[in-house]
């Protein structure tokens, strides 16, 4: 985890350099819906939370590799099977 926080300025440079892309901080987003839900914008969930179509994954080892970049699209079945699951995570935790 040391290193990714390390390195995630790196890899963010990298990227923008590579897509073209802007990257803007944003905090934490809370589902509107399921209140217990929150994602930032580099961590799983974050398409239903943050009301996206598509992030990237971005991949980074060292300075003497390319990075990897990855475009993962939405996947509105994936989210459906994800939320009963966790709904009951929270519900077992919270107990």
């Amino acid at each position: 985890m040391a290193y990714g926080q390390y390195n995630e300025s790196v890899a963010r440079t990298l990227f923008i350099e590579k897509l073209q892309k802007a990257v803007r901080p944003a905090g934490l987003f809370i589902d509107e819906e399921f209140g217990f839900l929150g994602a930032s914008p580099d961590d799983p969930g974050q398409l239903r939370v943050c009301k996206m179509q598509k992030c990237y994954f971005v991949g980074y080892i060292s300075p003497t590799y390319d990075i990897t970049v990855l475009e993962i699209e939405r996947d509105e079945n994936f989210i459906r099977n994800m939320l009963p699951k966790l709904e009951v995570s929270f519900l077992v935790v919270t107990d």
